[in-house]
């Protein structure tokens, strides 16, 4: 009993202690190497590889104190100075993923990756002073599958700059690049992402049209004045594409020939489009996201979206029409989800009702990236409401209007009192004090989830990334969509479309659910998966996230909860070792064999203090004893001297001296009188009882304190 007793004490211990190990914080250097403490963060994903990420480092002393830790995921140097990387920088490391951003990086020696050739999958280079692409260096990493050489200096990509590199990702952003017909030889059926924003291209390059795997194609910022016939033709496997912030006029009907089973995402944000691509846009039967915002366009026409059944984005926003039929949109009832609209030209009124009616009966969810009015622009008292707020009954064209000038007036007075008294719904400042809505001073570069808060079902999301270098380009940022996917689905649901310039969203989740939520632009929302979750745009939600304040409390009661469970288990052991050592100092009486009855007074007297250590303290309910409550209450108030013994008190003085007359016989006392003389043989002898005790134990155990995050699933 005393070993069962003793393995039960060490594995509380040891399960207790575990429970507070921190799998992240500080990096745990060794003495030699504590001037990295403070610039550094690690921590351990679920493949029990290491991250690390530092500012401002020396890079060949932290790579010399890394050498004793575990295999890395990822090793991040953010800002410093490392000029150059020279041969075997990462000598004797065993890394995946390896980032140098903002470090002023000119040059990449030819054995700078040394050793990683067969282990580097992911290489980050942005924002350094690179001139051209490292290809001598690079082509040694047979198995780099992600290459990021964004905000550099490079102005040209020669044939085959990548050849030889089993390339899924490809990002050259904000290059001003001149990129040669045969650039990206080798990558033809492996690259599925490449991202070309903001680097100067006129049309489609050449090179381009070679990737026959392509998936997702970044265009942006670029300088397209129009878009050609068959330009996309042999890009067959495109799910996504992004030409905002062109300068394209003129979309030709045979622009997108070839992505027809395939498009499912396109942005044309912010260009100088005059008449909605009808006939281009109705090939695309796959289409499920479509911006068409901050264009030039002055109507939708009736037939506008009949060639896209399944679309469920749709962002017209910041065009300037008056109305919206609702003829173009009938069909798409049951999978339109999203749709932005508003400006200063739009009127609300009775042509623009079924929005609001479709607010209510679809659950519509409305949005508009527009200021100043940000929905309506007539009548001028509805310049400041919200439209999907709204009621029907306010839509109201002129001439319903002189009939019922009387009903308007009072509806009028009385929604706007209505709402002076509702508080506000969502919050304007963010906790440090900055306003949410204040103007920021970049695009859309790089979007960020920053908080996620959780209470209840009610979900708010906040985002960086945005930020505005003047008022024109605030209104033509392209929408964020917060999304959001319940563990254990394969698909993400859409929670609220926003103007990324506020910087938050909110909406609302299944109630004691597990999700994983994303902030994503409208190319990511169309190929949003389970198995395509961007980086630094998606959190798992787990349970409800709290302030610092109420976090410090939760902190400080687990920590409290966590002494006082290895206190117990202490105090539970040393009472363990106690009873085991009493036990076995008591002298055992010397006994004669052939009187059976007094080796079974010995046995019940070990028996009985034993089965009482428990029952001043536990409530006998929870031991699921065999016997019924009266044996229970009988043994629990009797003391051992008088227990029943065939109907008789054995406290009776004729059976006392019949006791101690059978034992003078036997030539020593008998410990009858002193015991009780009982075997109990009822449930409550010494093996019996502690089988439940060992039980209630085991079953009591405090084994849900779990502080663990789950794997996106």
């Amino acid at each position: 009993m005393f070993s069962l007793w003793t393995t039960f004490c060490y594995c509380l211990l040891c399960w207790t202690l575990l429970l507070v190990v921190p799998c992240h914080g500080s990096c745990d250097w060794p003495p030699q190497y504590n001037d990295l403490q403070v610039p550094c963060v690690c921590g351990t994903g679920g493949n029990l590889r290491l991250t690390v990420q530092c500012s401002s480092v020396q890079l060949s002393r932290l790579v010399e104190a890394l050498q004793s830790k575990p295999p890395l995921d990822l090793l991040a140097v953010i800002n410093g100075s490392i000029a150059t990387l020279e041969d075997g920088s990462f000598s004797e490391l065993d890394v995946r993923g390896i980032q140098l951003s903002n470090v002023g990086l000119k040059a990449v020696s030819e054995n700078a990756f040394q050793g990683l050739e067969r282990s580097l999958s992911s290489l980050n280079l942005e924002l350094n002073e690179l001139t051209e692409v490292p290809s001598q260096s690079l082509k040694k990493l047979t198995n780099l599958k992600e290459l990021d050489l964004s905000r550099n200096r490079i102005t040209d990509v020669p044939d085959g700059a990548f050849n030889g590199l089993p390339l899924t990702t490809l990002k050259l952003a904000d290059n001003l690049l001149k990129i040669s017909d045969a650039a990206f030889k080798g990558l033809e059926s492996t690259l599925h992402n490449l991202n070309l924003k903001s680097t100067g291209q006129t049309q489609l390059p050449t090179a381009v049209k070679q990737l026959h795997e392509l998936s997702f194609l970044d265009l942006s910022q670029n300088k397209f004045s129009e878009l050609l016939p068959d330009d996309f033709g042999n890009l067959r496997q495109l799910t996504a594409l992004t030409l905002e912030r062109n300068m394209v006029s003129s979309v030709d009907p045979k622009s997108f020939n070839g992505l027809n089973g395939t498009l499912s995402s396109l942005s044309l944000l912010n260009n100088k489009i005059e008449e909605f691509p009808t006939q281009s846009i109705k090939t695309l039967t796959q289409l499920r996201v479509l911006d068409m915002g901050f264009n030039r366009m002055k109507s939708v026409p009736d037939d506008a979206f009949l060639g896209n059944p399944l679309l469920t984005l749709l962002a017209l926003d910041g065009n300037p029409f008056s109305t919206l039929s609702e003829v173009a949109f009938s069909h798409l009832n049951s999978t339109l989800r999203g749709l932005s609209v508003g400006g200063s030209t739009l009127v609300c009124d009775c042509r623009i009702r079924w929005i609001v009616e479709w607010v209510k009966k679809y659950d519509l969810q409305v949005t508009s990236r527009e200021r100043n009015p940000q929905f309506c622009g007539r009548p001028t008292q509805y310049r400041r409401r919200v439209l999907p707020q709204m009621s029907p009954l306010e839509l109201k064209c002129e001439d319903e209007a002189q009939s019922s000038s009387t009903t308007i007036l009072a509806s009028t007075s009385t929604t706007e009192s209505v709402q002076t008294q509702l508080p506000p719904q969502r919050p304007t400042v963010a906790a440090s004090g900055r306003d949410l809505r204040a103007p920021r001073t970049s695009s859309l570069d790089q979007l960020h989830l920053t908080e996620v808060i959780r209470r209840g079902t009610e979900l708010t999301v906040k985002w960086e990334g945005f930020r505005e270098d003047n008022l024109v380009r605030a209104r033509s940022a392209a929408p964020v969509h917060a999304m959001f996917r319940i563990f254990g689905e394969p698909h993400f649901q859409l929670g609220q479309t926003a103007n990324p310039n506020t910087g938050w969203a909110q909406f609302q989740v299944p109630e004691g659910r597990a999700v994983v939520v994303c902030v994503v632009d409208t190319a990511q929302a169309a190929t949003l998966s389970a198995t395509a979750v961007p980086r630094n745009q998606c959190n798992e939600v787990v349970a409800e996230k709290v302030s610092d304040s109420q976090l410090n409390k939760i902190i400080i009661g687990s920590s409290a909860a966590v002494c006082g469970m290895i206190i117990i288990a202490v105090i539970i052991f040393v009472c363990c070792s106690r009873r085991s050592g009493k036990k076995q100092a008591m002298p055992r009486p010397v006994m004669k064999s052939e009187h059976e009855w007094e080796t079974a007074s010995v046995y019940s007297g070990r028996s009985i203090p034993r089965a009482r250590a428990y029952h001043g303290s536990v409530n006998p309910s929870y031991l699921h004893d065999p016997r019924t409550p009266d044996d229970v209450q009988s043994f629990r108030s009797l003391p051992p001297a008088r227990a029943h013994r065939g109907g008789h008190m054995m406290g009776n003085r004729d059976i006392h001296s019949s006791q101690i007359a059978l034992s003078q016989l036997s030539g020593h006392h008998s410990f009858l009188g002193t015991y009780g003389g009982e075997t109990h043989h009822n449930g409550w002898g010494g093996s019996h009882h502690w089988d439940n005790t060992d039980a209630y134990s085991d079953r009591h155990a405090p084994s849900r304190l779990s502080y663990g995050k789950d794997n996106f699933g």
